[in-house]
């Protein structure tokens, strides 16, 4: 009589390779993967037009590890008239994200010390055009992921918002201020 259960000798690896498989891309692609990367703002404002909020434009670098979110926040100097409003050459910078907190498609955190930007120089100077940026205090972005982006809102601790809007940029986010933008 033969047995009623099988030994795993008996059955083919196939059936244990798709099984494995299966059951790795299951739990491997959860909600860290969602707001991880590069995110360069195209709209500050009710105007879908006016991409930059006082002159400035942000490029989000962004990881998600579970509820928290971490990351920095890079500052550029909007020129109209240039083709990449995020090159190097612009930037007037780097903020490190604070109190990051992410929920399911949301998102939001704090700037750590927004009047004190880090940066690329060497002597740790900003350009006169860079250090007159209009900062407002306890800057924090509350943020939701959208088909469309990340849509939300940019709000200064006196209780005024704007309304912000990013969209995804190809590349790997910065992990210092000190290097470049890719």
């Amino acid at each position: 009589m033969p047995p009623l259960l099988a030994t795993v000798k008996d059955i083919p690896l196939i059936p244990w390779v798709a099984l494995f498989l299966f059951t790795m891309t299951s739990i491997s692609c959860g909600p860290e993967r969602d707001f991880t990367g590069i995110w360069q703002q195209t709209q500050c404002g009710d105007n879908p037009d006016q991409a930059d909020c006082d002159g400035f434009l942000y490029a989000l670098h962004i990881g998600r590890y579970g509820d928290a979110v971490t990351g920095m926040v890079v500052r550029y100097r909007f020129d109209e008239t240039a083709f990449d409003g995020f090159r190097a050459t612009a930037e007037c910078g780097c903020f490190l994200i604070d109190s990051g907190r992410a929920e399911e498609d949301r998102f939001e955190f704090r700037i750590f010390e927004p009047s004190e930007p880090r940066t690329r120089a060497v002597d740790g100077t900003l350009e006169p055009a860079c250090a007159a940026a209009a900062e407002c205090p306890g800057r924090r972005f509350i943020l939701e992921d959208t088909d469309d982006g990340l849509v939300g809102q940019l709000v200064c601790e006196d209780g005024s918002a704007t309304p912000i809007r990013f969209d995804a940029a190809i590349g790997s986010p910065r992990t210092q201020c000190s290097s470049a933008t890719p």
